[in-house]
C-alpha cells in the first residue's frame, strides 16, 4: 500500500508479512545523504536500546547496512510503527500536546550520549545561526523573488495575491526578525541529539497515547528544546502557555535559565523561513516529489501562522 506523500518528497509503501508490518521509504538523495541517514538509523537503534519505542527501527542486512542508494534516492526498510496521525495535522488538544512534550523530554534524555566524538556539550544554539544565514539569504533574494512572482501568469490569481502579501510583509519585518535572532546568537545552551523537525502530522497515536514519530530523518545535533519550539510553531491554535510547556518538558530533561529568550525569535524566524522556502519552491524551482497542490496548501498554512490571510 503506498504511503501518503508528505512535504519532504519521500515515497514509500507499507505491507504486511505474517503478523508484522513493514515500511519501505525512499528519501530524495539531495535531501539526505547515505551517511546522514545511517547516522539517524544508529540514533533510532540507540533510542530503542534505551527503551524508547517511538522511533522507527531500521532493518539491516547481515553486514549491518541499513541504507541502499538507487534512482536518486536513499532507501530504507523499517518495521511500521502503530497508530494514526492527528487529523487535521495543524491542531492538537492540550492532553496530546502535554504527552508529546513529555515524550520529547524523555527521548532527549535517552539519546543525550549519542554524540559525535569530541562534540561540545554546550554552545551557542546551532538553530539560531542556521536561521540567521537563511534570513540573510532570503533578504538578499527578496527583490528577485518578487519579480519572479510578478512574471508568473500560469498560477492561481488568489494564490499569487497571497504570495505578494507575504513578500511585502517580509520586506517590512525582516530586519526586526533578524535583530531578535542576533540578540540570542551567543546564548550558550546544552546541545545534543534531537529530531529538529517535529510536526503534529508526523506523530502517531493509539487513543491518547503517543506511539511514534514517523520521520526522524532531519535528526542532528542542536539544542534539544528546539523540537518543542518547532512542534508548537506548527500548531495553529496554542492550547497551552509556554511556562507550562517548559515546566512539563523540564521534568524529564532539565533546562537552563534563559530558554524563554529563544522561543519568540526561533518561532518567528522559522515561520518566515518556511513560507519563503515554499514560495521559492512554487515559483523559482520545484521540490522533487511534491505536487503544486501541496506547495500551495503549505504556503496557505504557513501564511495563516504569520497572521496573513
Amino acid at each position: 500500500m503506498p504511503l501518503p506523500r508528505g512535504y519532504s518528497g519521500m515515497v514509500g509503501w507499507r505491507w504486511r508479512s505474517g503478523d508484522r508490518q513493514w515500511v519501505l521509504k525512499g528519501q530524495p538523495a539531495e535531501r539526505i545523504s547515505e551517511e546522514q541517514l545511517a547516522w539517524v538509523h544508529g540514533l533510532c537503534r540507540h533510542a530503542g536500546q534505551r527503551g524508547i519505542r517511538w522511533l522507527p527501527q531500521p532493518l539491516a542486512r547481515p553486514s549491518g547496512q541499513t541504507v541502499y542508494t538507487a534512482w536518486d534516492r536513499c532507501w530504507e526498510v523499517q518495521e511500521a510503527l502503530p497508530g494514526t496521525a492527528c487529523v487535521p495535522p495543524e491542531r492538537m488538544d492540550p492532553s496530546r500536546l502535554i504527552e508529546t512534550v513529555r515524550s520529547l523530554g524523555q527521548l532527549h534524555l535517552a539519546i543525550a550520549d549519542y554524540m559525535p566524538e569530541g562534540a561540545s556539550q554546550a554552545a551557542p544554539v546551532p538553530a539560531v545561526r542556521v536561521r540567521l544565514r537563511r534570513l540573510e539569504e532570503h533578504q538578499s533574494q527578496l527583490a528577485q523573488l518578487q519579480r519572479e512572482v510578478s512574471r508568473r501568469r500560469d498560477g492561481d490569481e488568489e494564490q499569487c495575491a497571497l504570495v505578494h502579501r507575504v513578500l511585502e510583509r517580509f520586506s517590512h519585518e525582516a530586519a526586526a526578525c533578524y535583530e531578535s535572532l542576533q540578540a540570542v546568537a551567543e546564548l550558550s545552551m546544552p546541545v545534543g541529539p534531537c529530531l529538529r523537525d517535529v510536526r503534529p502530522g508526523d506523530i502517531l497515536w493509539e487513543e491518547d497515547e503517543l506511539s511514534g514519530f514517523v520521520d526522524p530523518t532531519a535528526a542532528g545535533i542542536d539544542f534539544p528544546f528546539i523540537d518543542v519550539i518547532r512542534l508548537v510553531g506548527e500548531i495553529e491554535e496554542m492550547p497551552l502557555e509556554w511556562p507550562e510547556i517548559i515546566e512539563i518538558y523540564a521534568r524529564a530533561y532539565p533546562l537552563p535559565a534563559g530558554v524563554d529568550r529563544l522561543i519568540g525569535p526561533l518561532l518567528e524566524s522559522s515561520r518566515w523561513i518556511s513560507v519563503l522556502n515554499w514560495i521559492r519552491w512554487g515559483v523559482v524551482q520545484t521540490r522533487p516529489g511534491v505536487s503544486s497542490e501541496q506547495v500551495s496548501e503549505r504556503i496557505r498554512q504557513l501564511s495563516r501562522r504569520l497572521g496573513i490571510a
